[in-house]
């Protein structure tokens, strides 16, 4: 079984504009959210991750395709080139639907405006010839407009336009079909084609010269009346033709589309919270040298690497009014900050589209209450981690003692490790939880998917580069995935007598699937461990994701429980029951490791849930034979006990140890490429 296509992959990089980025994400994220995990990629991600096997499309937004061509000609280019071959989807826009035609003309004749030139990717057997409409000028909205588009199903549909082109000659050509045409007369010679399905190989590419994912409601109004705010009135109008004719562009690229009932949450304020509350101001004083503004009205800033978070006491001094508080310029009332939805902003970061303003009430003297966090339960969760905390033999105290929770967040892990300043400061064990995550992240380029009902958390853990333990020093930080993906099978087959039956098994590296004897396995839950190091320590983000209670877009614990046991309580397990358990077994495995190391109890154990001992496998590394790259065939023996690696075992008895970052791995299909020692 290959791997579920759950990406959607943005490109983000030399050339891109953050306006397109960033509507291409909000649309994509609007219309196929939940069935897809949408997030970006940039030019070092398609040269070297693997990220094929799980991308369901992948989406090249405007700006200026050069820039585009700079970065992927050759290697880049070849790897996007074969995976539509081989059935890929891509989507361009713009920018992007210049980049795959065969050859590109641009503003001829009109000086330093001039692009001609032919393109690698060539998925269109022909030319984008550009501009349709005068008046583009890069970096404005002087040749923005609102263009009618005449679709292949004879609708009528309003699509923002600025700089694109129209495929020459597309009518009568082998595998191409018109998807739309410019209503209105364009300034250049070959046709009308706005918009074009390309089949190329086993895949397709939906090729758009205007641009029907940027939505009126995102576009900056200007603050007087101008012909720009009229364009954007205008779309507004004609807004509901223009969805669903982007619906129709991903249906026909083959993509599930959302009902329009779980189009993602806006982004909630974080609660900050520790088992004893009064402990909460030690953290809050060691964040002092990082705070930028301290009023007297308790908001504290901190702007740091990545985001911004403003502090406010969720139980506030005497004296203190909330009514003069203020977030992003706008007051804030008594009844805004103790409500879960509080909005956090997206700001764009460069070229990114993920930097964000976060409000965060502090608990200084008591817990987040069920009306502040409606789906996280804070004093359950709490109570539950003292008292399995209680039944250890490891006397574990740390994970889960500290909790940042919010109900929609961009991804646990980037607000913890992308922010060094906040980590740097930080007690080991502060752990990071969300109900929901718009751009969760996975491994290389995967994302996350989230939906309603998964347990989504990352714990910060402090590893000393120092000590005396088998699992001490730089090793940790190799095998924290692996003694994650342990502690998750152990938390679960040791909640219950019963549970003991419930076949979970770790895929190499940082998976964990079920298993069932004659049954396909599906994924439950993936792993993703980012490090840094300051002042001889390791500061570990350790990300786990689990699809707990919620039906798609795989399968979920709850529901293996309740089909296949029964005779068990269901639901089986609660987000807050279950993370403390699981928080509490990973302290214990770690622990362990650090005091005995890999050999012994914990790699016996390891083995007890892995799926590949034996397994053949087909290693493909980058000699290359007769045209293609070479082929090793071997057998699985294991994880070398030092270095972390795959140890593969060939035919003729040659040892190969393959590392987990920069492979491509494909166990259901007994397949990993690329680089062996």
């Amino acid at each position: 079984m290959s791997p579920q296509l759950m990406n959607i992959l943005i490109y983000n990089g030399d050339g891109c504009t953050p306006a397109s980025v960033r509507n291409a994400y909000l649309t994509l994220s609007s219309l196929l959210t939940p069935h897809y995990a949408i997030s970006t990629i940039n030019a070092s991600g398609i040269l070297t991750e693997p990220w094929q096997p799980s991308c369901a499309l992948l989406v090249f937004p405007g700006g200026a395709d050069l820039g585009y061509c700079r970065s992927l000609n050759g290697l880049g280019i070849s790897r996007i080139k074969n995976w539509v071959l081989s059935g890929g989807k891509y989507l361009g826009f713009c920018a992007g639907a210049y980049f795959a035609s065969e050859k590109v003309e641009f503003e001829v004749g009109k000086g330093p405006m001039e692009v001609v030139g032919r393109r690698e990717l060539a998925l269109y057997p022909g030319i984008c010839r550009g501009t349709a409409f005068p008046g583009f000028m890069y970096g404005s909205e002087a040749g923005a407009r609102a263009v009618a588009l005449k679709t292949c199903e004879d609708e009528e549909v309003l699509s923002y336009y600025n700089g694109g082109g129209l495929f020459v000659d597309a009518d009568g050509k082998d595998d191409v079909e018109i998807l739309a045409r410019y209503e209105e007369p364009v300034q250049v010679e070959g046709g009308d084609a706005a918009i074009v399905y390309v089949k190329y190989g086993l895949g397709g590419a939906v090729l758009s010269c205007p641009h029907p994912e940027f939505a009126p409601e995102n576009l900056e109004r200007p603050s007087s009346e101008t012909p720009y705010s009229k364009m954007i009135d205008n779309l507004l109008a004609a807004a509901p033709a223009r969805i669903d004719f982007t619906r129709f562009l991903l249906k026909k690229l083959g993509l599930t589309i959302s009902d329009g009932k779980t189009a993602p949450p806006p982004l909630s304020a974080l609660h900050f919270s520790s088992m004893y509350p009064e402990d909460l101001n030690y953290i809050i004083q060691g964040l002092n040298e990082v705070i930028t503004q301290d009023t007297p009205d308790a908001q504290k800033k901190l702007n740091l690497e990545h985001d911004e978070f403003i502090l406010y006491e969720a139980d506030p001094k005497p004296g203190v009014t909330f009514q003069s508080l203020t977030f992003d310029h706008t007051p804030l009332s008594l009844n805004t900050l103790q409500s879960s939805r509080i909005p956090a902003v997206f700001r764009e970061k460069d070229k990114g589209i993920d930097k964000v303003v976060w409000p965060v009430l502090t608990y200084h003297n008591s817990h987040p209450d069920k009306s502040r966090t409606p789906h996280f339960n804070h004093a359950a969760f709490y109570a539950t981690l003292d008292h399995i905390r209680s039944l250890s033999r490891y006397a574990p105290s740390l994970f889960g003692q500290h909790i940042l929770y919010g109900q929609t967040v961009t991804s646990t892990n980037t607000i913890l490790e992308q922010n060094f300043g906040l980590i740097s400061r930080l007690p080991s064990g502060v752990t990071a939880v969300a109900t929901h995550q718009t751009a969760g992240r996975g491994r290389g380029q995967n994302a996350w998917i989230s939906p309603e009902g998964a347990l989504i958390f990352s714990v910060f853990i402090r590893h000393g580069l120092q000590g005396t333990g088998g699992g001490a020093g730089s090793k940790g930080v190799v095998f924290l995935q692996y003694i994650a993906a342990l502690a998750i099978c152990r938390a679960i087959t040791t909640s219950a007598k019963a549970y003991a039956q419930v076949p979970v098994k770790i895929k190499w590296p940082n998976d964990i699937y079920l298993a069932p004897p004659h049954a396909p396995p599906t994924k439950l839950a993936g792993i993703l461990v980012n490090s840094s190091f300051a002042n001889n320590t390791f500061l570990l983000t350790l990300g786990i994701g689990i699809n707990l209670s919620n039906p798609h877009p795989t399968t979920s614990l709850n529901n293996y429980c309740a089909a296949s046991l029964p005779q068990l309580p269901h639901p089986a397990f609660t987000h807050e029951a279950f993370l403390a358990k699981l928080l509490v077994t990973l302290e214990e495995t770690y622990l362990e490791f650090v005091r005995n190391g890999w050999s012994g109890s914990i790699e016996k154990d390891y083995y007890r849930f892995w799926m590949h001992q034996g397994q053949e496998v087909a290693l493909e590394d980058d000699v290359v034979e007769k045209g293609i790259n070479r082929t090793l065939r071997g057998h699985v023996e294991g994880v070398d006990s030092e270095s972390g690696m795959l140890v593969v075992r060939g035919i003729k008895g040659t040892r190969w140890e393959v590392r987990s970052d920069g492979n491509s791995f494909d166990f259901m299909r007994g397949l990993v490429r690329k680089k062996v020692n």
